[in-house]
């Protein structure tokens, strides 16, 4: 069985979980780990038509805040 992996809020001591290897997409955090930029990505959100055709398209990413979506 696998051991526990941190959450993506949580940075964790990656040694203590038993991880190698952690690739983390976002900001470098401010910590003692050594990181390595890996590549560039976009982040698309996308979303079915019948979801849109329910709850309609927001126009601005403040729109988002209104949508029912999961929350952290």
């Amino acid at each position: 069985m696998a051991p526990p992996r941190p959450t993506p809020r949580e940075t964790g001591d990656l040694t203590t979980a038993g991880l190698d290897l952690a690739i983390r997409f976002g900001p470098r955090p401010a910590s003692s780990m050594s990181s390595r930029h890996l590549l560039d990505t976009r982040v698309l959100t996308v979303a079915f038509p019948s979801y849109l055709a329910r709850h309609g398209r927001p126009a601005t990413p403040d729109d988002l805040t209104r949508q029912p979506c999961p929350r952290r």
